[in-house]
């Protein structure tokens, strides 16, 4: 089985258990990879350190689905937190949106208040 993990909002809430997931699935005979709509020049130590192990792939805010296709890879499983991406380019506004979004996640998370996922606090 082929594993597409995204990288933020997904395995950078829990990278412990990420790894953890990771481990055991390449133990299994699968394959893991980070499929990340960052451009490789926003790569930093965490994704530095996944390459070591897995393959990270860098969209530069390209839909993941076509790319993958365009690289020559098929993926049995998407895992993110945000499956539009897998279809869909990000457009800059929405970029823009989603990194006010984690501004907003981690001041509510210092506060300790109800955090909103993505989708319900954009549609808010």
């Amino acid at each position: 089985m082929n594993i597409s993990l995204d990288f933020d909002g997904t395995y950078t809430e829990d990278p412990q258990h990420w790894n953890q997931f990771i481990d055991s699935f390449l133990e299994a005979g699968h394959t893991v990879q980070i499929i990340t709509m960052r451009a490789e020049h926003e790569t930093n130590r965490s994704l530095k350190d996944l390459a070591k192990k897995i393959p990270v792939h860098f969209t530069d805010r390209k839909a993941k689905l076509p790319y993958a296709i365009e690289k020559g890879f098929h993926i049995d499983v998407w895992i993110d937190d945000n499956p539009m991406w897998i279809y869909q380019d990000a457009k800059q506004e929405r970029v823009d949106f989603y990194n006010e979004y984690q501004i907003y996640k981690h001041a509510a998370e210092a506060l300790g208040l109800h955090v909103k996922n993505y989708n319900e606090w954009l549609n808010s």
